[in-house]
């Protein structure tokens, strides 16, 4: 009796959808992540650190850097003002005093003879801003027209760098007055603004300050 041939003697290829009976081998897995992987959970992981090493680096080396200048058209002028000024028998400013308190606290005595419609403020700079001033204090009360005060001020910081500062006593009129007000107020919210030494009815009282650390 013919019969066919053997299954191990036919040689070709398995038709597609047919199968030999066998499963397929199972793939492996590779134990490493693939570099994709690491890459992807490596970067939150370092950002974190690296984020506070910039902070520190910042914290350390903010009280080396150098003081920002203002922007020139920031600089409060009073070039378009006219302010009379007064002989010295009938007005006069005078700083009487500086003395450290601790750190970069100061109290300062000072006392003026000003008629009844003067204005007096307080100002300072750092010598890396000289020429330009900082309001410290709200207008300081004359209730006579000889007044004393004795008041606190911070030398030191933002844009009052360096060993020597300048404290100036300035008695103003009202128009000039009006701007001070406007720029204490900005003060109050962070947002001063440097300005030249105001005009005033009396020669303004000038005193340098050298801060041993």
């Amino acid at each position: 009796m013919a019969s066919g041939p053997d299954a191990d003697d036919v040689e070709g290829e398995v038709p597609e959808g047919l199968s030999l009976g066998m499963e397929p081998a199972p793939r492996s897995r590779s134990p490493w992540f693939s570099a994709r992987q690491i890459v992807g959970y490596a970067l939150p992981l370092l950002a974190v650190p690296v984020g506070l090493l910039v902070l520190l680096w910042w914290l350390v080396s903010a009280d080396g850097r150098e003081p920002t200048m203002p922007d020139i058209g920031q600089i409060i002028r009073f070039d378009s003002f006219v302010t009379r000024e007064l002989a010295a028998e009938d007005c006069g400013l005078s700083i009487d005093s500086v003395k450290r308190t601790g750190g970069n606290r100061y109290r300062v005595a000072a006392s003026a003879r000003v008629p009844g419609e003067a204005h007096v403020w307080l100002l300072a700079h750092g010598e890396e801003v000289a020429g330009l001033w900082w309001l410290q204090l709200p207008e300081l009360p004359t209730k006579t027209t000889e007044t004393s005060w004795s008041v606190n001020v911070m030398l030191g910081g933002g844009h009052q760098q360096g060993d020597q500062y300048g404290i100036a006593l300035v008695a103003v009129d009202a128009s000039i007055h009006r701007v001070l007000e406007v720029e204490w107020a900005r003060s109050m919210q962070n947002r001063e603004r440097p300005m030249m030494l105001p005009p005033g009815l009396c020669q303004a009282a000038v005193v340098q300050v050298h801060r041993q650390r």
